[in-house]
């Protein structure tokens, strides 16, 4: 299914999703589709560009990542939120946005908060 949504995307800016944790989204079979990817833009402070890419899935799950533009990885950090939650959560690891990506879409948002490398977006921003 994943193999041939990226075959019809053959331009750089979609590099990213042939790699983790962008393949397991898609592998997932929950609806996760892009939204919306930016121009290539560097970030204050950051020496290397980054694209935003924007993620929706079919349980209205939205995911943020800084993408670098050279390599098509996820770059620091990705935000997670839910249109039940009021809260946003970061995730700083691949594996964690995966794990997020692909969780129990009825999950109760404490539960969310056990996952490894997962936290509020307050608390990430308080540190």
């Amino acid at each position: 299914m994943g193999e041939e949504l990226w075959r019809r995307q053959q331009t750089p800016q979609w590099g990213f999703l042939e790699n983790y944790p962008f393949t397991d989204l898609i592998d997932a079979r929950l609806g996760w589709r892009v939204t919306g990817v930016g121009s290539p833009r560097i970030r204050p402070h950051q020496a290397e560009p980054i694209r935003v890419v924007h993620m929706q899935n079919n349980f209205e799950r939205f995911l943020t990542f800084d993408v670098t533009a050279d390599s098509n990885r996820m770059r620091d950090h990705a935000t997670f939120t839910r249109a039940i939650d009021d809260e946003v959560l970061i995730v700083t690891t691949t594996r964690a946005a995966a794990a997020l990506g692909t969780s129990d879409p009825d999950a109760a948002f404490s539960s969310l908060l056990t996952l490894p490398s997962v936290c509020r977006a307050s608390d990430y921003l308080s540190r």
